[in-house]
């Protein structure tokens, strides 16, 4: 119903440009925000990155749009 959901379960998943992948799980706030902080390494491969979330509240689950961006 496009309001703010407290205490859902999010889980972020990347997938960098080898095909490797990372996921990170928060819980949302009392605004319906959910962060995820990542740091690229070093030996982070250049390349197209790849990024969604998958929500789930009361069992029931919200996927979101695939994002992109480019390391150089």
């Amino acid at each position: 119903n496009n309001s703010p959901v407290d205490g859902a379960s999010v889980v972020f998943t990347m997938v960098k440009s080898d095909g490797k992948t990372a996921s990170y799980t928060a819980t949302t706030d009392a605004s319906g925000t959910a962060l995820w902080n990542y740091r690229l390494h070093p030996k982070d491969p250049s390349g197209t990155y790849t990024v969604s979330a998958e929500a789930t509240s009361n069992g029931v689950p919200a996927t979101s749009n695939i994002v992109s961006f480019d390391v150089q």
